[in-house]
């Protein structure tokens, strides 16, 4: 950039650009940066998004015709809502948590829209008008008094909408909610390209710059103490953004506890946020000169359209200023990132780690505080290594790279794990990013005031805020878009392959069911009745070998009854005991043909029990101690109505095979009778 030379000029008894500035005029610029502080640091972050999730969420609660429910605590301990930290609100139930219900917000034409996406579209919306009016009025800055006229209109619109805010006393108001952010957000762009276009400006007019052009020192030594002059401007007008953002912030979240209402709660801090901008910017308006440029050339098109004619000249000389326009398009890609963590980052720590209004303010304040012990930080450690502008830059971008990648730790991690889930680590987050955040931003516009040409800075400084402001619109979309699709499950809740069943432990053919065993359709179980995978049975909890009979269990001929324990003629059965006909099984007892055994369920003689194994004539008399010696050789329980008559039939056909086979054939009907259930 070529440094000085502008001729003194006088434009209706203003200073004209090349007037040296004083230290008065220097301070008004400071405290304009303290102004506007209020808007960018804590209504446009943290109380316009809380506000319209709020209103959305009562008129979305109205318009279902439900009753929503009420918040756990004291006597309510149950159908409640609760916050768990890692997971946001969720329902109380009696089974446990669940997803709570929120209703969306009805739209024209049938359509929907949840209050979160709501609030995240409407920032990405504003956002679009922002860089219309950049494109529109951003280039006025360099005509006559339009940087300054600039300056006052941005702040007047952008102020008020914020003190209106506090006229939305009805949930039905939401859309009015969105369209003063709108307009607010306009406001501050339109102000931002005026107040950076004054940057170049003062550097210009600082003492040291032009006595050092006076004096006939080399380029290159104006060079670095133009550099140095930018520095300590722009890092000074950060540090007095960020006291005056913490300043405010608190003085908001008094105003918060005026009220006990949440609506009533941000409409205060919002219309605080308001009054403050256009009080602090009131002695900017007086002290700040004008410094005019030249008129607007004759034959120039309608005034609000000349933006646009400006930009597309500017963009035909786009290869002249390759440098400037690669820092553009590099700045529209980090510039996204940390506004998007700026707007999505209150949101994401009220719902989704049940920080309360007090605790997001506080959090605010950790980044402005730290932002304030970040600037000199920067400073002192380029003055120490000797670094660059650009390498500065660069590694103030480099410390921000793990900040995203934390948050994605979160999603690979199960609850209650690392990676955001916790109250504390969202305050080490903070800190972390407000350290680099003030550098960063200063830096970049410093940097950028090294490729424009001198005369020009509104033109440039508007392209320069819609990379800025332009590209937040990019994050706040993505984000309603995430939070309106149904919720996927993390890989922290997929199943490892320790619970995949392996090939061992699957049934083998000769456990498989025959077709005659297969149910029916009508015996098939319906969904509802289909117990929950973490009921089904594991692999731990099967039969091993080791709990299968062994052949000591089975009984020796020393444990057979002897003489002595024969029943007598006494206790043999008399007529009156036989069954009569009424008590025999009836043909409609009779289980059907296909469910009766197959042959492939009938004992093999292989299985057959051996002569020694027979019961003597004596034993088979005794019903109750054979029963007792031997469940399997019993012909009464052979012949037992309830067995025969039963789908388990084959069951009892195992059990009267042999003793050693019964829990082998008993097993493999369970497994198939599992699976038909």
């Amino acid at each position: 950039m070529a440094p000085g030379g502008f001729a003194a000029m006088e434009i209706d008894g203003e200073s004209s650009r090349a007037a040296p500035a004083g230290r008065r005029e220097i301070w008004a610029w400071y405290g304009y940066d303290a102004a506007v502080a209020a808007f960018y640091s804590a209504a446009l972050p943290i109380f316009f998004p809380l506000l319209l999730v709020a209103l959305g969420s009562e008129f979305a609660w109205q318009q279902s015709g439900s009753q929503q429910p009420p918040a756990c605590g004291g006597e309510v301990t149950s159908d409640c809502l609760q916050c768990v930290p890692g997971k946001g609100t969720q329902l109380l139930t009696s089974a446990g948590y669940t997803e709570a219900p929120l209703p969306d917000i009805p739209l024209a034409g049938g359509a929907s829209i949840n209050p979160v996406s709501f609030a995240t579209a409407m920032l990405g919306v504003s956002v679009i008008f922002e860089v219309v009016a950049f494109v529109s009025v951003g280039p006025l800055a360099d005509f006559g008094r339009g940087r300054k006229e600039l300056l006052q209109v941005g702040t007047y619109m952008g102020a008020a909408a914020c003190v209106l805010c506090l006229a939305l006393a009805s949930p039905a108001l939401w859309w009015l909610a969105a369209l003063l952010l709108i307009l607010a957000n306009v406001g501050y762009g339109i102000a931002t390209v005026a107040y950076y276009s004054y940057l170049a400006v003062l550097v210009d007019a600082s003492p040291e710059v032009q006595q050092a052009e006076a004096a006939g020192l080399p380029v290159q030594a104006v060079v670095e103490m133009r550099e140095q002059v930018e520095n300590r401007l722009s890092l000074t007008a950060v540090a007095c953004a960020s006291v005056a953002s913490i300043v405010v912030t608190l003085l908001a979240l008094a105003a918060t506890l005026l009220s006990s209402s949440p609506d009533l709660k941000l409409r205060l801090a919002l219309f605080l946020c308001g009054a403050w901008w256009l009080l602090l910017a009131l002695p900017t308006f007086v002290f700040l000169k004008a410094r005019p440029g030249p008129a607007l050339p004759p034959g120039s098109p309608f005034r609000l359209l000349s933006g646009w004619h400006h930009l597309a000249a500017l963009l035909s000389e786009a290869r002249r200023y390759r440098n400037a326009f690669a820092f553009l398009v590099c700045y529209f890609v980090y510039a996204d990132g940390y506004t998007t963590i700026m707007q999505i980052g209150v949101l994401f720590g009220q719902r989704n780690l049940c920080l309360s209004t007090p605790a997001t303010v506080l959090l605010a304040c950790c980044v402005f505080l730290f932002a304030v012990a970040g600037t000199p930080l920067a400073f002192w450690l380029q003055r120490a290594t000797n670094l660059h502008n650009k390498a500065m830059v660069c590694l103030l971008i480099a410390g921000m790279l793990p900040l995203p990648l934390w948050g994605l730790i979160g999603y690979l991690t199960p609850d209650g794990g690392f990676g955001l889930k916790s109250t504390w680590e969202l305050y080490v987050f903070a800190g972390w990013f407000g350290v680099l955040l003030g550098p960063l931003s200063s830096y970049s516009r410093t940097l950028f005031i090294d490729m424009i040409p001198v005369g020009r800075e509104g033109a440039f400084f508007s392209l320069y805020s819609v990379s800025d402001k332009g590209s937040s619109w990019l994050g706040p979309f993505i984000v309603a878009v995430i939070v309106q699709m149904p919720t996927p499950p993390t890989p922290s809740h997929m199943p490892t392959p320790s619970h995949i069943p392996t090939p061992s432990h699957m049934p083998t053919p000769s456990h498989m069911p025959t077709p005659s065993h297969v149910p029916t359709p009508s015996h098939m179980p319906t969904p509802s009745h289909m117990p929950p995978p973490s009921h089904m049975p594991t692999p731990s909890h099967m039969p091993t070998p080791s709990h299968m009979p062994t052949p000591s269990h089975v009984p020796t001929p020393s444990h057979m009854p002897t003489p002595s324990h024969m029943p007598t003629p006494s206790h043999v059965p008399t007529p009156s005991h036989v069954p009569t006909p009424s008590h025999m099984p009836t043909p409609s007892h009779i289980p059907p043909p296909s469910q009766m055994p197959t042959p492939s369920h009938m004992p093999t003689p292989s299985h057959m029990p051996t002569p020694s194994h027979m019961p003597t004539p004596s034993h088979a008399n005794s019903l109750s101690h054979a029963n007792s010696l031997s469940h399997a050789n019993s012909l009464s329980h052979a012949n037992s109505l309830s067995h025969a008559n039963s789908l388990s039939h084959a069951t009892s056909l195992s059990h009267a095979n042999s003793l050693s086979h019964a829990n082998s054939l008993s097993h493999a009907n369970s497994l198939s009778h599992a699976n038909s259930l």
